[in-house]
């Protein structure tokens, strides 16, 4: 999925410079715990000057008043109202005093965390999903017997990544799939909240005689390894064929049938893979972004800021123009040596210079394997203008075909009403009608309807 929303909700994290701790450390704590869940309070309840007032000289330049406003109001859109604060858990941390909150809202449970320096000003403030270890309970369409899994090593050398192949039992000629992720240092199941979006994938394909490989990304597996200039190829796209290259290699498998099944930036770059490796069957995209990732980042704050109504406040507003600026930014890269802080998604000028000249609708029109699209109508991060796009290309070429499904959010798990990023956060299943569409397909040519 698209970066901005890899993560659910603002990430509001900055620290002063170093104080000393307080005396007294009992009396203090409970004296910052107490002021901690009021902070929470207040920001629940839109008293945003309060908590601007409880500042650090740092955070006060970072998120003066009109930003707190709108990234607080963007945080809440997310969560809902606060219902109750629970467990809560306090440390120490080069200087400054760190107390995490299991905080339930409305939507869905997030940890909020509040960091104060040594002067008990706030240092730094965070909301996050609250992770739960949960454990996979595959979906009603999955067939466990029907298939056998075995680690398998992408590439060579140190950066490397492991990934898992679904193969199907007492099978030859198998027809199989290599699953690419969306945006963000992704797991090889895409895990996201309590959702492994690919492991459902694999499995469900898997239940109906296809195989699946399913693979870390590389700034998953190997962060450090992100530090300075890379591109969208060194991320995702060299992986990918170097996993196509693995499948070829497995006896069971009909090296003449694989496909890419992508999802989100993964379903964007897809035609760049395939035009790489021609030999390709096929391609399946799943929520393909079709537009310039630099406007689709812009979109995505725009709904994300407004209310329900699609109606932004002043504070949004200016927010707004923040993204936009970066935006414009990024538009008018002319090189590589552009300092990385300043550009959208955290990620250097030389992957935004990968991107500029990349259009993936045209390069599929230039494909003659087939292509499957398909989208959830309830996505939120890849949307209408998105999808016409790709539906004028169907209208234009017999070999591409798209389909929708209009309950499926960006995960293509089923919901109803505006969808939000605490969404995320409830456990649920890739719906069956997209495996058995994307198994039919594979399998005869055809959507199962």
């Amino acid at each position: 999925m698209i970066a901005t929303v890899e993560v659910i909700g603002a990430t509001l994290m900055l620290f002063a410079s170093h104080f000393a701790l307080a005396t007294d450390p009992a009396e203090r704590n409970a004296r910052l715990v107490k002021d901690a869940k009021q902070v929470i309070t207040d920001i629940d309840k839109g008293r945003f000057e309060k908590v601007e007032a409880r500042f650090d000289k740092n955070m006060a330049d970072a998120l003066p008043l009109d930003k707190l406003t709108a990234t607080s109001k963007s945080i809440l859109q997310q969560t809902g109202a606060l219902k109750s604060i629970g467990e809560t858990t306090t440390s120490e941390k080069e200087g400054f005093f760190v107390i995490l909150m299991q905080c339930e809202f409305a939507n869905a449970p997030f940890d909020a965390q509040v960091v104060y320096d040594g002067d008990d000003k706030i240092a730094g403030l965070l909301y996050k999903p609250h992770a739960v270890a949960t454990v996979y309970v595959a979906p009603d369409y999955v067939n466990r017997s029907a298939f056998a899994e075995r680690d398998m090593t992408i590439g060579s050398g140190p950066l490397s990544v492991p990934g898992t192949l679904t193969l199907p039992r007492d099978k030859s000629g198998i027809p199989a799939v290599v699953l690419v992720q969306g945006s963000g240092p992704q797991d090889r199941d895409e895990t996201i909240g309590p959702n492994r979006v690919f492991r459902d994938i694999a499995w469900g394909l898997g239940s109906q005689g296809i195989a699946a490989l399913r693979f870390e990304k590389r700034t998953h597996a190997h962060p450090d390894a992100f530090k300075g200039s890379y591109t969208v190829d060194d991320e995702m796209t060299n992986d990918a064929i170097a996993a196509v290259h693995a499948l070829r290699g497995i006896k069971e498998i009909d090296s003449s049938r694989i496909y890419i099944v992508g999802h989100s930036q993964g379903a964007m770059m897809a035609p760049r893979i395939a035009q790489r490796d021609p030999a390709l069957h096929g391609l399946v995209l799943l929520a393909a972004p079709a537009r310039p990732l630099e406007d689709i980042i812009v979109d995505q704050q725009t709904y994300l800021l407004a209310d329900a109504s699609g109606k932004l406040d002043r504070s949004g507003e200016m927010m707004l123009d923040t993204v936009k600026a970066k935006r414009d930014e990024v538009k008018h890269l002319d090189a590589a040596n552009t300092p990385k802080d300043s550009l959208l998604m955290d990620v250097p000028a030389s992957y935004w210079l990968d991107l500029r000249s990349y259009d993936p609708v045209a390069v599929a029109s230039t494909l003659k394997m087939p292509i499957l699209v398909l989208q959830g109508l309830r996505d939120f991060q890849v949307t209408a203008p998105d999808f016409t796009r790709w539906k004028d290309l169907c209208a234009k070429h017999p070999n591409v075909q798209c389909e929708s499904y209009p309950t499926l959010n960006h995960l293509f798990i089923a919901g109803s009403g505006r969808s939000l990023p605490a969404e995320y956060q409830k456990p649920g299943h890739v719906d069956a009608h997209v495996v058995a569409d994307i198994a039919a397909w594979i399998n005869h040519g055809k959507i199962a309807g």
